[in-house]
């Protein structure tokens, strides 16, 4: 177990410290990678949901402080569980202390010895391998219009699977899907169906620097033409100005961006390849 702590903490150490830029938790992780405060304590607690999800809590004075959720993603024909990573949060005045590098070496050190691995994202490039796909955001404003019959709100089970991604790792049982896509609708995300063009797409509403209301397409499963045709027609449906239209091509201004990375993979591992509608229909960590 000591061997294991040890060799998660040089790879988070190796990884982070070669890093091309440092935000947020990352510049926590960075910077005390090797400084923690003994008066945090953790847990690890499992969440008894249908997810299976587990969730490491960082405890200051009997108070809650930071959250990382983990979500077992069983892949068919594959000995070792996938880990998705999602909603790290330590709070405002108890960052830069390593508190969220605590929680991430908690989190490698339950999964890692049963055979576990992780996928996270983040909107920032690090220097560490096993990247698995970036997506790009531009941010369009468009003039409200009418709203067609064919376009209409839908939830995590009326979805459209015409056109669902066929990459193996998503290639799970029908419960397994919409236990996590009712978790992705009871965290905020919105889902419209186009039923002429048997097209799904997933939204956040997000307020960004400028102010403004952006409805941000983090997924869709269909033809990027298809969906090209009915921005002005989302914009009216959420009642949003601006909409923020994902591609995969470097634009000239972009709005925001995603990298999915692979962390702790086994070294047998062979990772499928992504192709183009995979990655925009890519529902896990994003």
């Amino acid at each position: 177990m000591v061997i294991i702590i040890l060799i998660l903490f040089f790879i988070l150490y190796t990884y982070i410290s070669h890093s091309t830029r440092n935000y947020g938790y990352l510049s926590d992780l960075h910077h005390n990678i090797l400084r923690h405060s003994s008066k945090y304590t953790y847990s690890i607690q499992h969440n008894q949901d249908k997810l299976d999800s587990m969730t490491c809590n960082a405890f200051y004075q009997n108070n809650i402080i930071g959250t990382l959720i983990f979500i077992p993603w069983q892949i068919p024909h594959l000995n070792n569980t996938l880990y998705i990573g999602n909603n790290l949060h330590v709070m405002e005045n108890h960052r830069n202390k390593g508190v969220a590098n605590q929680i991430i070496l908690k989190t490698a050190n339950t999964v890692v010895p049963h055979g576990g691995f992780g996928l996270f994202s983040t909107s920032y490039k690090l220097s560490i391998p096993n990247k698995l796909s970036i997506i790009y955001w531009t941010k369009v404003k468009h003039n409200i219009n009418k709203i067609p019959n064919t376009l209409q709100f839908a939830t995590y089970d009326t979805l459209l699977y015409e056109n669902y991604p066929t990459h193996p790792w998503l290639n799970v049982s029908t419960i397994q899907r919409k236990n996590y896509l009712k978790y992705l609708q009871n965290n905020g995300m919105k889902f419209i169906n186009i039923y002429d063009k048997s097209l799904t797409i997933a939204i956040e509403t997000i307020i960004d620097s400028q102010n403004h209301k952006v409805a941000q397409i983090k997924w869709f499963w269909g033809k990027k033409n298809d969906l090209n045709t009915i921005l002005a027609n989302i914009c009216a449906l959420l009642k949003h100005e601006y909409i923020a239209v994902p591609q995969l091509t470097i634009p000239t201004n972009i709005w925001d961006q995603s990298i999915s990375y692979i962390y702790c993979k086994p070294s047998n591992l062979v990772v499928p390849e992504l192709k183009e509608s995979h990655i925009y229909g890519w529902y896990l960590d994003r």
